[in-house]
């Protein structure tokens, strides 16, 4: 999935879970470490994103090639070959890992409590970031396994991008669903709009 549909998701889970502690508890206390949640949502993409736009620029300025080479160079070869690229897109990619991670908060979890609970945030953003990921990667999802194992992803049916795969369908459905939680996530907007523009035809039918 697309990194912005990924932050969104979080944005509307977080959304969803403060609505629901401010129904059921007064003092409104929201347990989720917001900004964190939602950096974890677009993190894992991170490394890749910065990456590919250093070798879009080096290999056609270097080398001359064209960006289509350079393009098929990295998504053919450095993506699933150069070890430096492997680490660096399943650092937050892989669900080993963020197991390994989330084991480790437990370390420090006393004596840093409010950063472990950011930690503790981020890192679950990370995982409904990958737990998205997997099922629409044909081939080129998550390393499952990594570090212990740096070859063995999941082989889904289909693709958010290849249409091989059914992409032509999951893109559009990926976009059906982006533009609901936008509407979800501006729902008291619209609301305060909508009321503010009845308010003012009310007004106008009095005169």
């Amino acid at each position: 999935m697309n990194t912005v549909t990924h932050v969104l998701v979080n944005a509307a889970i977080d959304r969803r879970v403060r609505e629901h502690r401010s129904a059921r508890d007064a003092s409104g206390d929201h347990p989720i470490a917001t900004k964190s949640f939602l950096w974890g949502g677009a993190a894992p993409d991170l490394p890749l994103i910065a990456m590919t736009a250093g070798a879009m620029a080096w290999y056609p300025l270097r080398h001359g090639w064209s960006l289509g080479r350079s393009f098929e160079r990295i998504f053919r070869s450095l993506y699933f070959e150069n070890p430096l690229w492997i680490a660096a897109n399943n650092l937050l990619q892989s669900p080993t890992m963020l197991l390994v991670m989330l084991a480790g908060l437990t370390l420090f979890r006393r004596r840093r409590p409010a950063a472990a609970h950011s930690m503790l945030w981020f890192l679950l953003g990370a995982v409904v970031h990958v737990a998205l990921d997997i099922p629409v990667h044909h081939d080129d999802g998550p390393l499952l396994f990594f570090p212990f194992q740096w070859t063995i992803r999941f082989q889904s049916p289909v693709s958010y991008w290849d249409s091989r795969h059914y992409g032509d369908i999951v893109r559009i459905v990926e976009l059906v669903l982006m533009v609901a939680l936008v509407l979800y996530l501006l729902r008291p907007r619209l609301r305060q709009w909508f009321g503010r523009t009845n308010a003012g035809s009310d007004i106008g039918d009095r005169h």
